[in-house]
């Protein structure tokens, strides 16, 4: 934001002079504002809404902008490996977000009592007001200013209500209400005796307004610190003599237990039997059967057995086949049935095996493969792993194997499974 602000004052310093050298410090600021945060793109449009000097003297001093954000675009892209609206590939905004938009800011943001929603009412009028009154001058710049601000937040409006991410409303909120009052405050100009104390009183009210749901924020972080320390802590230092599982799943849980597993190794330091699961599914319980598994639930970790024998849903008898061999020593390959490639559903194969090809505790999850193929491993394979094979349908029933064993060091290198 500080990297805007300065974008802006010397844009408008250039106005003011005249000199190129202002128009070339204002595109620098540009440039590292796009590159901490990529909301602040569409700051070229709102100098062009700034009426300070004529549109002939204006055009010419944004062009230096307009290069900067034609040069974000293609780096972004390449950048993120082609989501340019967002880099979270795992889901996008639909219609609905989109419509509830009004709801979600509300509910996150704490807008709950009457005087706020009166506040926000006011201010919406206030908006036609202008778009009424002074449509070039206040009205105009006012609404591009307005979605400008909220337009870049829409592809990751998901997030919010999934993760409650308050934090990504906080700055539009803050930036809407500042524009807000100014231009009101613009507008007032002609009551100078109390015209300039109603855009203030304005003002203060959008920040208390806000207040509750700042507070309410930094106590919920507050919080989530306390516990990632707690759920670290375990993640890294809890020993066992017997085989256990962890049954965990949030961001931070796959660079931990990779230190768990990798680093800690290096200094000497043993970590135990530790499995890992993201859930308790029909995969987790075939590979660890009646071992513990530990679970974080309501601030403290707990343990509970696993069943001995899967679930019955967990064994459905529907066809399935497993073709598992070595073509080289460090080239496995597979082929997989019944069901063809084209038929809408996936295979999903777990093998106590990591990519470099060690054996490892935390099972590897492998989804959506083809019906046949192999994968190279940087060095041979000798160590005897497990596999368990899960088919998805188009209709969302799934089938499984069985904990099925293979040895790379056997005669014959060659799993075969069927069940007709």
């Amino acid at each position: 934001m500080s990297f805007t602000l300065l974008a802006l004052l010397a844009y408008l310093r250039a106005q003011r002079e005249q000199r190129l050298s202002w128009v070339l410090v204002g595109a620098l600021c540009y440039a590292l504002a796009t590159t901490t945060k990529e909301i602040y793109l569409p700051l070229p449009l709102i100098l062009l809404l700034l009426a300070s000097r004529d549109w002939r003297v204006r055009l010419p001093l944004l062009i230096p902008f307009v290069v900067v954000a034609l040069a974000y675009v293609p780096l972004r892209f390449y950048m993120l490996g082609g989501g340019v609206l967002s880099s979270y590939a795992e889901d996008h905004t639909g219609w609905t977000e989109i419509l509830q938009l009004p709801w979600i800011y509300a509910q996150y943001m704490g807008w709950t009592a009457p005087w706020q929603w009166g506040l926000a009412t006011a201010g919406w009028l206030a908006v036609l007001a202008l778009l009424w009154r002074a449509p070039r001058r206040l009205g105009w710049p006012l609404l591009v200013w307005t979605l400008v601000l909220w337009l870049p937040l829409l592809p990751i409006l998901w997030r919010i209500p999934r993760y409650h991410s308050t934090y990504y409303l906080f700055l539009p909120a803050l930036l809407t209400a500042v524009a807000w009052v100014w231009m009101l405050g613009e507008w007032m100009l002609r009551y100078p005796r109390w015209g300039q104390a109603l855009g203030g009183l304005g003002f203060a009210l959008l920040l208390a307004a806000n207040f509750s749901a700042l507070a309410q924020e930094q106590k919920r972080l507050a919080g989530d610190l306390d516990s990632y320390r707690e759920q670290g802590q375990f993640l890294i230092y809890h020993r066992s003599q017997t085989p256990e599982v962890l049954v965990y799943r949030v961001f931070m849980s796959g660079f931990l237990l990779f230190m768990r597993d990798a680093l800690l190794p290096e200094r000497g330091i043993q970590t135990g039997n530790l499995g890992h699961c993201a859930e308790v599914d029909c995969l987790c319980q075939l590979t660890y059967a009646g071992q513990t598994a530990w679970f974080y639930q309501k601030g403290t970790w707990q343990h509970q057995q696993l069943p001995v024998q899967a679930p019955a849903h967990c064994s459905m008898p529907e066809p399935l086949s497993l073709d598992l061999r070595l073509t080289q020593p460090d080239t496995l390959a597979w082929t997989f049935g019944p069901y063809p490639q084209d038929a809408g559903g996936f295979y999903t194969l777990l093998l106590t095996l990591d990519s470099k090809g060690n054996p490892t505790r935390q099972a590897t999850q492998v989804d959506k493969l083809a019906v046949t193929g192999h994968y190279v491993f940087p060095k041979a394979l000798t160590t005897p792993f497990e596999v368990v094979l899960r088919y998805t349908s188009p209709a969302g029933w799934e089938t499984y194997s069985p904990r099925l064993r293979f040895n790379p060091a056997a005669e014959v290198p060659v799993l075969q499974w069927v069940r007709p």
